[in-house]
């Protein structure tokens, strides 16, 4: 290990030395420059104050009052240029470089969306095309090591978040994967995984049609939904400036990208993307066959109307095909197979009127589907059926108001319409609570169609009081129709400048979040949502300082449920894996610290060091207190992004974690049924009441690109968990039988993380 640590140091020092000092070496005749002139495409007048900027050489201009520009020394080679001004769609050259160069641009207007001062502590933006010491950007967070093409994935750079390597759910500062919203486009998904059954395997959204990510993860305004953790913000790109199709391929996924300009007013946006775990698991493991067969399809179409009125159509399907069996002398006939169909369609109507009011209407409609047919070492009856249906019709209004130069207020409201059916059987011993002397048997049937409504509206205002003080009260209010009574959510952020650089938010809020009626727990037998919503104050707040090159961030916070419902889900992942009983969850508590330290040096390179500590806790009606799920304690996070001559690039992602709870437990009976089949019986202990093992983790990536006129290709190395690190995420137990029948039990260490991943990948964009 120390050598590693030597050989990454110096890598490191050599790449920063080689930045530069690498124009040292380049003779001086290779260097020309690059001029031009910008002006409107409909006026022909010139455009002054425009960005231009020279991707990957960290060199650019802005045009003068006459539109004219010039860049220079530029060495000689293949580059993309991109020129954007507020007002106007980013326009994109590419040009291969071997004598001086006039470059002359026409831009055309484009539709603009006001946006409020951002006020809150704990949100996070990924947007900026180029890094920069106090954003994350898209370039950066892309090109981390991956191991697939996942937005949610790739989040686990953030303090804050925690996840394990099979699942990519997000589970943020001690909530749930449930307490946390996804929009895309203004739209929230609902069961936005894919495998959710086995806990969420990937998100069915590629990296590829990002066009920036905002990631909430507490004190968020009343703006956002009724979730308790957090909120993951898409958004995709509004317009499309020239033709361009990506395609790449690697060990996991097979994908394609592209933009389509068809007019002045119109462009289509569309994505298509199919998995390959399915045939790496199934030469994977000699005893249990698992294929996961899922692929997505998304695209979208832009229609500007004029520089006011713009409409965006959004349709996006997710499909999997989750097949697992284990064919072992005892479990052989344990297996589960789920088909599961979901598809989204929406439309965003975007609306400014004048240069202090937006409007925002968005329209859409889920349809989701999935039906399964199981049996486990539990089950009595030969074939159990799992059944999920559900249609949503959501309608959303939002609306921005700047009143004078103080007060930016936003207002609207959510409505939902819901049709579920849920149907669910199976008849199976109760390997909890039977003993010797009283085998239990549990039927369960479940025939439900519940149909219902949703519906909130809310209201604030961002008010600056002084050029360093800004604050931002706010309401929301909500209701369901299976719920008792209306929610009324106040919340209340800050934010101050102290000194020069340095900023001081804090933030209050009261979050309700009701059941999800798309989704009950059949494990329980649960036939319609809870009737009372789960309840968390949030208090956060944070410091962030920053100078020219390092920002320095500190993030506190305490989240209080006095109203909590966390207890064990149905889920084929918990169900094969861990030996969990219900707490009977009323309430918890949650608390932290996060500290994250970015330092941006030579060619727009960035080292990202960060430190998390949480505590994560519940009650039941007993009072008796336990760990939640995912109470990580302490979490370190090194990510270094380098980008290096002749237009290589490598990272690096080094993570240690302590251990996760689980829940200890003791075989306590091996007897036989009425009957006299043989039956096993576990006696649990305290949910939670044990703790894993600690476990760090290295990644790394390492790319090239080759550019040629308007085309260019990518060719990258993925390598997941470098010295394969085995990490016990679990106990399980194992049984054989010997000779005279007689069978036998024995506890095991179960490591699910993912063994050393070697990807090579190309991706090709013309």
């Amino acid at each position: 290990m120390r050598y590693l640590l030597v050989f990454i140091g110096c890598l490191q020092l050599c790449g920063i030395c080689f930045a530069q000092n690498r124009e040292k070496v380049t003779k001086a005749n290779d260097f020309y420059t690059i001029t031009g002139k910008i002006t409107d495409k409909s006026t022909g007048k010139p455009l002054s104050t425009v960005s231009i900027y020279i991707t990957g050489i960290n060199k650019g201009a802005v045009s003068d009052a006459n539109g004219l520009y010039q860049i220079s020394p530029v060495s000689r080679g293949s580059y993309e240029i991109r020129y954007s001004f507020i007002g106007y769609k980013e326009v994109t050259r590419y040009i291969q470089l071997s004598a001086p160069a006039t470059l002359n641009v026409s831009m055309e207007e484009s539709f603009i969306e006001l946006e409020s001062v951002t006020v809150s502590p704990g949100i996070i933006n990924i947007a900026a095309t180029t890094p920069t010491v106090s954003t994350l950007s898209s370039k950066e967070i892309f090109l981390s090591p991956n191991f697939a093409k996942d937005i949610n994935r790739t989040l686990r750079v953030i303090p804050g978040f925690a996840n394990n390597d099979i699942s990519a759910k997000p589970r943020i500062r001690g909530g749930h994967w449930n307490e946390t919203a996804t929009y895309i486009d203004n739209f929230e998904i609902y069961e936005p995984y894919h495998f959710e059954e086995a806990d969420g395997l990937a998100s069915i959204f590629n990296t590829d049609y990002a066009r920036e990510i905002k990631i909430s993860t507490g004190g968020y305004p009343a703006k956002f939904t009724d979730k308790m953790s957090g909120i993951i913000e898409v958004k995709t790109p509004d317009y499309v400036s020239k033709n361009q199709v990506s395609a790449s391929i690697d060990f996991l996924n097979a994908t394609l990208y592209g933009k389509m300009r068809i007019n002045d007013k119109t462009n289509l946006l569309y994505g298509f993307r199919r998995g390959y775990l399915d045939l790496l698991m199934n030469t994977s493991d000699a005893e249990t066959k698992i294929s996961p067969i899922y692929y997505d399809i998304w695209c979208k179409v832009n229609y500007q109307l004029n520089q006011t009125n713009l409409l965006s159509l959004n349709f996006l399907n997710a499909k999997n095909d989750f097949h697992l069996k284990t064919i072992n002398d005892h479990s052989q006939n344990t297996y589960f197979h789920n088909i599961k169909n979901n598809n989204f369609g929406w439309l965003n109507w975007k609306w400014l009127p004048n240069s202090n009011y937006y409007a925002l209407t968005t329209m859409g409609y889920q349809d989701l589907y999935a039906s399964s047919v199981n049996h486990f070492i539990q089950s009595i009856t030969p074939e159990n059926i799992d059944k999920r249906f559900g249609q949503i019709f959501i309608l959303t209004q939002n609306h921005l108001w700047n009143i004078g130069s103080k007060h930016s207020m936003e207002f609207g409201l959510e409505l939902k319409e819901f049709k579920t059916y849920y149907g669910f059987n199976e008849t199976r011993y109760d390997l909890y609570n039977s003993t010797p002397n009283n085998i239990r048997i549990d039927t369960i049937n479940v025939d439900s169609q519940i149909n219902g409504f949703t519906f909130a509206s809310f209201i604030q205002d961002t008010w600056t009081i002084t050029k360093k003080i800004v604050i931002l009260p706010g309401i929301r209010i909500s209701k369901q129709s299976y719920s008792n009574g209306w929610n009324i959510s106040p919340r209340l952020a800050a934010k101050a400048e102290i000194i020069k650089n340095l900023n001081l938010k804090i933030a209050y809020g009261i979050y309700y979040q009701p059941d999800n009626f798309e989704k009950l727990k059949s494990f329980e037998g649960q036939q319609t949502p809870l009737a009372i919503s789960s309840k968390c104050i949030h208090y956060t707040s944070s410091l962030d300082y920053s100078l020219v090159n390092t920002n320095f961030k500190v993030d506190v916070y305490f989240k209080d449920y006095p109203r909590l419902s966390d207890d064990f889900r149905y889920d084929v992942y918990y169900r094969l894996i861990n030996i969990d009983k219900g707490f009977d969850t009323k309430s918890g508590k949650s608390k932290g610290i996060e500290f994250t330290m970015r330092h941006k040096y030579g060619k727009d390179n960035i080292l990202t060091v960060s430190y998390a500590w949480a505590k994560n806790t519940i009650r039941n009606s007993l009072n008796q207190e336990t760990n939640r799920d995912f109470d990580r304690r302490n979490s370190i996070t090194i990510n270094s992004i380098q980008n290096l001559p002749r237009n290589w690039s490598f990272s690096f992602l080094w993570m240690f974690y302590s251990g996760t709870t689980y829940t200890p437990y003791n075989i306590a009976f091996i007897g036989k049924t009425n009957d006299g089949q043989e039956m096993f019986f576990y006696e649990t202990q305290m949910k939670n009441s044990g703790r894993l093992p600690s476990f760090n983790n290295w990644d790394f990536r390492i790319s090239k690109t080759w550019y040629y006129k308007k085309a260019y290709m990518n060719v990258y190395l993925n390598v997941v968990n470098l010295f394969n690190r085995q990490n016990i995420t679990g106990y399980g137990w194992s049984s054989w039988q010997n000779p005279s029948g007689k069978w036998y039990v024995s506890n095991y260490q179960n490591s699910l993380n993912i063994p050393r991943f070697i990807s090579p990948g190309i991706s090709i964009t013309f």
